[in-house]
């Protein structure tokens, strides 16, 4: 009995490395590490030659967002409309001259069960093309206020990846870091012409619901084994052990605050006290102590995804690869599989 136990345990443990290393190896031929952060200085170079274009990835909460199923038969790919209907103030005050607005709440829809869920690649590529984005382009992304500048700009950043965009990087410290340093700022919208992008999909750095609830031929789920690989939650210590309540679609049935198996990396811990991210050492350090096991692939989540679309380009810039967000997060857990949450 022992050793059929044994058995099984190696067996599933060799699953869920297969499982999760496939997406990577695929790609690892296309896609080769690309350092996520660009320094000001770099992005003034490369936009003194004429040699990016640059996306403003500011979100507005001004503007409530229809439910799923008013969104799904009303606003759904009507790009237009949305543009019209999330217009955001802060790019508008002011934004790096010639940049491209791409809100979040344009880029993704909110779905049955995910807060942004990720249209098809035919739609989106659309998108883009009215953005004026060609497959050649080289593409640097910034947001304002949040996290250093950098929290809505990893969702952009993760977004383009999974369609495709090869040269994408993200303005470490945002637009804040661009004024420090004495660039100028505009509040004009420059027009753009229609680009040629054509849309993909890369599944490397995403894993979704339905890939931790597959059952191998012994019945086992990669959700089950959650304590032999690295998943963490991301939010706060306060929101992962229940000490602050966080108000999902079916709140009243849960019975906990985090993904059974899960083990807890806040995002702020990256940080120092003026939102600079924390040298890589600090970095590792902090992984480790949260547990780490080296050698395994990391899945983080958080509520909705951008947490932990943040903390993924932070491990990915300390040379971390093997890295999949759940995008659907708590938010989709709760819905979907509520016994998961302890």
């Amino acid at each position: 009995m022992k050793n059929r136990q044994l058995l099984s345990l190696r067996y599933r443990t060799t699953a869920l490395l297969i499982l999760l290393t496939i997406g990577h190896c695929a790609n690892a031929a296309s896609y080769r590490y690309q350092k996520p952060f660009i320094t000001v200085a770099e992005l003034q170079q490369l936009i003194n030659t004429g040699n990016v274009k640059v996306i403003d990835s500011v979100i507005s909460g001004n503007v409530p967002v229809p439910d799923s199923k008013v969104y799904l038969s009303s606003y759904y790919g009507k790009f237009d409309l949305l543009m019209q209907i999330f217009q955001d103030t802060e790019y508008t005050n002011k934004h790096i001259p010639n940049a491209i607005p791409l809100n979040l709440n344009i880029a993704c829809y909110p779905g049955l069960f995910q807060r942004y869920e990720l249209y098809p690649p035919n739609i989106f590529e659309r998108l883009l093309r009215k953005l004026g984005i060609n497959d050649s382009d080289r593409i640097v992304v910034y947001d304002r206020n949040s996290l250093g500048g950098m929290l809505h700009a990893a969702r952009i950043w993760l977004i383009l990846k999974y369609y495709g965009v090869k040269n994408v990087q993200i303005l470490y410290g945002g637009l804040e870091a661009w004024e420090r340093s004495g660039n100028a700022v505009t509040n004009a919208r420059t027009p753009f012409e229609s680009g040629n992008f054509k849309a993909t999909t890369n599944p490397e750095f995403i894993i979704t619901f339905e890939e931790l609830e597959a059952r191998n031929a012994d019945g086992e789920a990669l959700i089950d084994s959650f304590e032999t690989i690295n998943v963490y939650d991301v939010r706060s210590a306060d929101q992962y052990s229940g000490r602050t309540h966080v108000a999902y679609p079916a709140s009243e049935i849960l019975r906990g605050s985090h993904i059974k198996g899960a083990k807890n990396l806040p995002l702020i811990s990256m940080f120092n006290q003026t939102y600079g991210l924390k040298k890589a050492s600090l970095l590792i350090d902090a992984l480790n102590r949260a547990g780490y096991l080296p050698g395994k692939p990391i899945i983080l989540y958080c509520n909705s995804g951008n947490q932990a679309a943040l903390m993924m380009v932070i491990l990915y810039s300390t040379g971390i690869e093997n890295l999949k967000i759940y995008q659907g997060g708590m938010t989709e857990m709760a819905l979907r599989d509520p016994e998961r949450i302890a």
